[in-house]
């Protein structure tokens, strides 16, 4: 199914999506946690934000395979190929992004929040 377009676009989607986009490099995707502490967004916020950009068709998740021991299985989303492109998008025309992603991010630092270190 192809991105819809997003009819609300807040400051906490555009934080979400820059963290999502710079972090596509992941095989797994990221959970929500790690997209709160990354983008400086309240983890309730995270999930409102996720559940529409899921319902649009920009990302998708899936659950966990091999949680750690003693720790829950975790959601971990990932943008989809139309989402990323509607993400690029998006970002360049709000000036967010002037170029590739991977060049022009403060998230691409694997040691900072990987899915699996929190």
């Amino acid at each position: 199914m192809a991105a819809s377009k997003l009819t609300r676009v807040t400051t906490t989607t555009l934080k979400v999506l820059e963290v999502l986009l710079t972090r596509a490099w992941l095989p797994r995707g990221t959970h929500a946690f790690a997209l709160a502490r990354l983008s400086g967004v309240h983890i309730g916020s995270i999930y409102a934000v996720l559940a529409r950009l899921e319902k649009n068709s920009w990302v998708s998740g899936v659950w966990e395979d091999n949680p750690e021991v003693g720790k829950p299985q975790r959601y971990l989303y990932q943008l989809t190929d139309d989402g990323t492109i509607a993400a690029q998008h998006l970002l360049k025309e709000r000036g967010l992004i002037s170029s590739a992603p991977a060049q022009n991010s403060r998230y691409n630092d694997a040691s900072d929040c990987v899915y699996d270190a929190l």
